[in-house]
């Protein structure tokens, strides 16, 4: 969850463009430890995975005990926030900057996909909700002077990726797709673009998986208020594949969500917030809407987690506040309503769920300092092993010395980075240092083109 970012802030450094509204300082990446997208294994729901700004938490047993996988193993550093996938086989895929990166040794190691995905710049993942062992992903990879903005597909668990259709344009930069649950056919794409009268959203759609596109939705008013600064699909009703949700941003710092009953073609505003819209979810039967964010300055408009029923018209929804808990992340089960908490403030859960659609919430994880250390299944020697174990001493000196990153490191004998060896799985390898040396790269790269987005308002 980054600072909002636009193009003439292009020549900001890139220290600035990465830190986040929250401003305690605790890790190594100047964030402060917090879960921001929750995901559950398709097939057995006492396995969740919990993207946050220090890594991945990994939980198979419904939350008793979560895990440590960190971030230089899957190769996302620099504060990025990376899309999380779980395929039906169990296998996690995690989108980023130098490619998608899935594990199937049990997180172990992640090597990178080959093929047309290989060293592009994967946006998002979006998971079939019903048929798991299908997906699509988007790129937006900036080469010279060009950019490539692709939609691939799979349906062997992420084994093989095939781009169904052309490009779209490339200048468009998509933060989010989704597959519409009932017709994974449906694929809607949305992000943001630099027009010659300033920043528009847009929203697109096809009809054949990628095969083909429709026309291109842009949104955006005249006014300040009704600008859109950024643009997230944020998720597709399971039922009716023309009900699309999309988040917006204005300049103000400002979140709107609008919800399309036409498959995209137009908008309708249901709820906004005096600052960010962190959290959203549907309900598994889609009778239910949730969102939810930790309010503005300030302003408590937007803090804690509203619920609305889905009104016959489609679009007057009208949203009740079950409570005031901040949350930066929502996802609903058949089971119950999780989400990731604003542990920065004291007695507020790192992961927790509610059984009562978001009107009491139980901790599952109070505290970073209740993760049981890391993975102990891994072999000896396995990447795992060499880059996340040596680290996690460090991590917990971080958790409990906000901004001694020097004296953490020096109390655990570490200078600050990963002295092994990371096979990326193609044959090549990131010696120490090079991955932050590349992030800093390709960082450069895309601010060129507009490219270096913040990705925080996610469907979960």
């Amino acid at each position: 969850m980054r600072k909002r970012l636009v193009l003439p802030l292009a020549a900001v450094s890139l220290l600035s463009l990465t830190s986040v509204v929250v401003p305690s300082t605790a890790l190594a990446n100047g964030r402060y430890p917090y879960g921001n997208q929750l995901v559950v294994d398709p097939h057995n729901p006492d396995v969740i995975y919990v993207r946050t700004t220090f890594g991945i938490l990994l939980s198979e047993d419904h939350g008793r005990i979560f895990r440590w996988i960190c971030e230089p193993l899957i190769g996302f550093t620099n504060g990025l926030d990376p899309g999380v996938g779980v395929f039906g086989d169990g296998s996690i895929a995690v989108a980023g900057y130098y490619g998608l990166a899935i594990t199937r040794d049990n997180a172990c190691s992640f090597p990178f996909v080959g093929g047309g995905l290989d060293k592009q710049y994967v946006m998002d993942i979006a998971v079939d909700d019903k048929n798991p062992s299908g997906a699509v992903v988007v790129t937006a990879t900036a080469t010279g002077s060009q950019r490539h903005v692709q939609v691939y597909q799979t349906g062997d668990n992420g084994v093989t990726w095939t781009a169904p259709g052309p490009a779209l344009d490339s200048f468009l930069l998509p933060t989010t797709l989704d597959v519409a649950p009932s017709d994974p056919q449906r694929v809607y794409v949305g992000g943001f673009f630099y027009g010659e009268d300033g920043v528009h959203g847009f929203v697109q759609r096809s009809n054949d998986r990628g095969k083909t596109w429709g026309p291109r939705t842009t949104l955006g008013g005249v006014t300040e208020a009704d600008r859109v600064k950024e643009l997230h699909v944020s998720g597709v009703d399971p039922n009716d594949p023309n009900r699309v949700f999309v988040r917006v941003s204005n300049p103000r710092a400002q979140d709107r969500l609008l919800v399309s009953n036409d498959g995209g073609a137009t908008f309708q505003e249901v709820a906004s917030f005096a600052g960010a819209m962190y959290g959203f979810a549907i309900s598994p039967d889609g009778s239910k809407v949730a969102i939810g964010g930790a309010g503005a300055v300030n302003d408590p408009n937007g803090k804690g987690v509203y619920v609305a029923s889905r009104p016959a018209s489609g679009i007057g929804y009208q949203f009740e506040q079950r409570s005031d808990v901040p949350v930066l992340c929502l996802k609903w089960t058949s089971e119950t309503l999780y989400g990731c908490g604003y542990n920065q403030q004291p007695g507020v859960f790192v992961v927790g769920h509610s059984d009562d659609e978001g009107r009491t919430w139980k901790p599952l994880l109070n505290s970073v300092n209740d993760i049981d250390a890391t993975l102990k299944r891994c072999p000896n020697g396995s990447p795992y092993n060499n880059l996340c174990l040596a680290d996690w001493s460090r991590q917990v000196c971080l958790f409990n010395t906000p901004g001694a990153l020097d004296a953490c490191a020096a109390a655990t004998g570490d200078a600050g980075t990963s002295n092994p060896v990371q096979d990326d799985g193609g044959g090549c390898t990131l010696r120490p240092g090079a991955a932050s040396k590349a992030a800093t790269g390709f960082a450069a790269l895309f601010l060129g083109f507009g490219l270096f987005v913040r990705r925080r308002l996610r469907r979960h």
